[in-house]
């Protein structure tokens, strides 16, 4: 899915298993992504209405159910026209979104965020850090990001570190300006984060 959708994104001519389904994804170049975009197939194939058809994702992700939902769409959706072709493929995407997909509000949530934390990262990473040091992750575990690297915890300019996390007196997370003299970075770890933070910085 994500190869064909940026493939498509940068080009390439998207692909519909069936004609009445471009409306559907012609936004998302021919990739299903959404559940509404299920919904909208499940409506479109069947005749159902979009409440039916919502019913009928909800149940995607219940083992006992989709074997119903598969016999309900095959039938309903090939009384309709659809030869089976069509509906293995499509059906085939449908079924895939029981283990895993989102709304597009959803999306968007995130995309808010991962755009800001982005820019942060780019331009005021000690302060993104800082930040994330303090942090209460909520219902994630409470360790420092494994993807973060020490080196990147302080910002550089022209080569020379020029800002750090430091602690100070305080078990608070903070950006000071501060002057290196040796390679020496230091960086708080709150207590929450546990040894194994500490030991991957």
């Amino acid at each position: 899915m994500p190869a064909s959708f940026i493939a498509a994104r940068h080009g390439a001519a998207p692909r519909y298993p069936h004609p009445d389904l471009e409306p559907i994804l012609n936004d998302t170049y021919g990739v299903v992504i959404w559940h509404e975009q299920i919904i909208a197939i499940l409506a479109r194939m069947t005749g159902c209405d979009r409440a039916a058809a919502d019913v009928a994702r909800r149940a995607l992700a219940d083992g006992d159910r989709q074997p119903r939902v598969e016999a309900w769409f095959r039938r309903t959706a090939g009384e309709r026209g659809y030869d089976k072709s069509v509906l293995d493929e499509v059906w085939e995407t449908v079924a895939s979104f029981g283990a895993y997909g989102f709304c597009r509000a959803h999306a968007v949530a995130f995309a808010v965020p991962t755009l800001q934390s982005a820019y942060l990262k780019a331009h005021f990473p000690a302060y993104l850090y800082a930040g994330l040091l303090e942090q209460d992750p909520g219902m994630w575990p409470s360790l420092f990001p494994q993807t973060l690297c020490p080196a990147q915890v302080v910002s550089r300019s022209g080569g020379t570190m020029s800002s750090g996390v430091s602690p100070r007196s305080s078990r608070r997370c903070r950006v000071e300006k501060a002057c290196f003299g040796s390679s020496r970075r230091t960086v708080a770890v709150p207590r929450s984060a546990g040894r194994q933070a500490e030991e991957h910085l």
